[in-house]
């Protein structure tokens, strides 16, 4: 299967070197149970994988890319959550 923007967070939990790449989006799972997810080499957030908390770190340029690629990758697993509801009120 493809790596695209849905299942990046699945394939970079699933893969032994803990990284997945779809287009210019990357996601890289480190040794504290966070999967770190990267647009253009700037990281936007973070998941903590036992709870599934999204930790926003950057906005980027909260260009329509960025808004619909946030969206899509945290949907894809399985988090109803927007680019709006991760960065409303956060003071990143």
């Amino acid at each position: 299967m493809t790596t695209n923007q849905s299942n990046l967070i699945h394939k970079a939990i699933a893969s032994p070197r803990g990284h997945a790449k779809a287009g210019h989006w990357e996601a890289h799972r480190d040794m504290t149970g966070h999967v770190n997810v990267v647009h253009y080499r700037t990281l936007m957030f973070r998941i903590y994988l036992p709870t599934k908390e999204v930790i926003p770190i950057s906005r980027g340029w909260a260009s329509i890319s960025d808004k619909q690629g946030v969206g899509k990758i945290l949907r894809g697993y399985g988090l109803n959550l927007s680019y709006k509801d991760v960065y409303e009120g956060a003071t990143v």
